[in-house]
């Protein structure tokens, strides 16, 4: 018996590997490349190389199985469309699952008994149009152009009859034709079987009869038709009939614009999936119960956005002020409050309904926070929104100074409330808090916003805590206060801070000895702190002095552009 060497072993069991993986390979392959490769391309799997393929095809017997048995409508759809064979086309036009291939092949009809049975039978108007307008027998025609349920489809009949049939002038009509006619009977009749749809609505426009116009308005097949008939309904019922149950949003809204009996309108508002028709509805209403139950119940928002809009009553305003879901009806809501303790109890409130953006919720309080005038509400609403744009609003309406200070005050304030309240008060409250207020933050916010020079001199002295002095040293332009505190101050940090202080001073004091060509020096313009941002910003300005005290200052002395001489906020353009 043969043996391998023992050192062949390794490589032929690697050789033997390989062959598996490659068997493995081709395995796996080659089934597909017999679907795809070595098939016929109508049978490919993608519709669209089917599509191409079958545009090529002349074989009826191949075409008529493609058509009938492909899974993809738009492949069955273009094989029909090159078929001749009439009892392919008359299964195909009367049993396939797709409309737009049973059109297709009605239309490839030419066989008049299976066109005229499509043209009064089939349960879709396009297919009976298409096969009417294929059709030539007369007397089938005649019939589909008066008895056809389809405007459309009775006068594309009509036109296919011969000039001289006698019927063929009256089914047609005319709008002119009407104009002479007086006959309710008559004018009905021609409702009934007229193809021309403008001569329908002018007979519609010429009835008085309520049975009769209730009838058509229920049941003729042209929404403008309908809508002529409703428009000259007054029957009550027959309006709430035609508002709740046609299909057209048009013919609802017509009739709602119609009615009167606000039970069925406020049922409309509420229930129609068409916003437009509810808020056709909602017009009609002047009952305040009614409009009430509206604004809370309608499904869509802007059904009841109309609705509150016109509703009185200031309860139901609150109620869905606060708790509607949608930020426009709450708008809309808190727009017609007038009483000033719904609106603070409004205002109060500091949770947004559940489902509604908290951020539309604020937006929605601040006009409300506008029109309150009570102090101690605003210090409440204050309070309960300290950080955000609402309980900002609220402080700037403040003026009570005890108020201002409870805010200031209180056991667990929120930064920003505190800050703007301390902006709001009176100089010589603030210096009280500068002075006495054992919380060195509220001592800083207060010295920053504090006007009396001599006691930012005396606090950047002696203060206790070393960053409520540097505060007052960023507001002093004393220059002996400064060089005092420079030499004296026992932290480093706030000699360092009064000696940069006094090295700007001296700065400011050299640009206004600098000798001035004529015409510098003087004022270029006048501007903002923000415009002024962005002239330092373009290189454009180095040295302006403030409008208000004459003090001269630089960018890097006043990097927020308020005047630390007076807290100025315009100035003038130097150099």
């Amino acid at each position: 018996m043969f043996e391998l060497p023992e050192e062949l072993m390794p490589a032929v069991v690697v050789t033997l590997l390989a062959l598996i993986g490659i068997l493995a390979i081709v395995i796996t392959i080659v089934p597909k490349w017999n679907l795809t490769s070595f098939r016929p391309k109508w049978k490919h799997p993608d519709s669209e190389v089917r599509k191409a393929a079958i545009k090529e095809l002349a074989n009826q017997t191949r075409l008529a199985e493609i058509a009938k048995h492909d899974r993809d409508e738009g492949v069955r759809q273009i094989a029909v469309q090159m078929l001749t064979d009439q009892a392919i086309l008359a299964e195909i036009a009367r049993h396939d699952s797709a409309r737009e291939v049973r059109w297709s092949a009605v239309a490839r009809l030419t066989d008049q008994v299976v066109l005229a049975d499509i043209a009064q039978h089939d349960s879709t108007s396009r297919a009976r149009n298409v096969a009417a307008a294929r059709l030539t027998d007369q007397a089938i025609l005649a019939h589909i152009a008066s008895h056809d349920s389809e405007r459309y489809v009775r006068r594309t009949a009509a036109e296919r009859l011969a000039d001289d049939h006698p019927r063929k002038g009256a089914l047609l009509g005319n709008a002119s034709d009407v104009e002479s006619m007086t006959d309710q009977a008559q004018l009905a009749e021609l409702v009934r079987t007229c193809c021309d749809q403008n001569a329908c609505e002018a007979a519609v426009k010429k009835l008085t009869d309520q049975a009769t116009l209730a009838s058509i308005a229920k049941h003729d097949s042209d929404t403008d038709v309908r809508v002529a008939a409703v428009e000259r309904l007054t029957d009550e019922e027959a309006l709430a009939e035609v508002a709740n149950h046609d299909g057209e949003r048009a013919v609802r809204m017509a009739a709602a614009q119609r009615l009167t009996d606000q039970s069925t309108l406020a049922e409309i508002a509420k229930h129609d999936s068409d916003s437009y028709v509810g808020a056709a509805a909602v017009g009609r209403l002047t009952d305040q119960v009614a409009l009430a139950d509206v604004s809370r119940h309608a499904s869509e928002p802007s059904v009841r956005e109309a609705a509150v809009k016109r509703v009185a009553d200031q309860a139901t305003l609150a109620e869905i002020a606060r708790h509607d879901k949608s930020y426009y009806v709450r708008e809309a809501a808190q727009g017609g409050l007038t009483d000033p303790e719904l609106l603070a109890e409004l205002a109060k409130t500091p949770d947004c309904p559940a489902g509604a953006e908290a951020r539309t919720w604020d937006a929605q309080l601040l006009p409300a926070i506008e029109k309150i005038t009570d102090q101690a509400v605003l210090a409440e609403v204050a309070r309960t929104h300290g950080k955000g744009k609402v309980g900002a609003a609220a402080i700037s309406k403040i003026t009570d100074q005890a108020l201002l200070l409870a805010i200031v005050r209180a056991t667990n304030p929120i930064l920003g409330a505190r800050n703007l309240a301390i902006m709001q008060l009176d100089d010589d409250v603030r210096a009280d808090i500068a002075k006495n207020e054992p919380d060195d933050n509220v001592r800083s916010t207060a010295v920053w916003y504090l006007q009396n020079r001599v006691l930012l001199a005396e606090i950047a002295r002696t203060d206790r805590s070393a960053d409520v002095r540097n505060c007052a040293i960023s507001r002093l332009i004393d220059p002996v206060a400064l060089a005092e505190i420079a030499k004296t101050d026992k932290d480093a940090k706030v000699r360092k801070r009064a000696f940069w202080q006094l090295g700007c001073m001296i700065c400011h004091t050299r640009l206004r000895l600098l000798p001035q060509a004529p015409g510098s020096g003087q004022g270029l313009s006048l501007m903002s702190g923000d415009e002024l941002t962005q002239r330092i910003t373009e290189r454009m300005a180095a040295a302006y002095t403030c409008q208000a005290c004459g003090f001269l200052i630089c960018h890097a002395c006043a990097p927020t552009h308020v005047c630390i001489g007076c807290g100025g906020r315009v100035f003038e353009l130097v150099r």
